[in-house]
């Protein structure tokens, strides 16, 4: 992630809303979501929360996560819910 942000791309991320953790969680769906997720719900629905109330008309999120199945998407499964229940239709 630093790599990323020393680069040119670097000035298309806020590195204010960037959650990091090193984890050795073996690709685990449930770390991810039960552990993982309630240690970083507040964090992640806070900077959403920070960052929705700069927009003019909000009208969709765009989640970056891991899809694989491991920790990474067990954790996104968390934070969606988590997004789902703060901002419902």
């Amino acid at each position: 992630i630093n790599q990323i942000l020393r680069s040119p791309l670097g000035e298309l991320f806020d590195e204010h809303q960037l959650i990091r953790d090193n984890s050795g969680s073996g690709n685990n769906w449930a770390r991810g979501h039960c552990e993982y997720g309630s240690k970083y719900a507040e964090n992640v629905v806070e900077s959403v929360r920070r960052t929705a109330e700069t927009c003019d008309s909000l009208q969709s999120f765009f989640l970056i996560h891991s899809l694989g199945g491991g920790t990474g998407s067990g954790l996104g499964t968390y934070i969606l819910s988590k997004l789902a229940d703060e901002y419902p239709d």
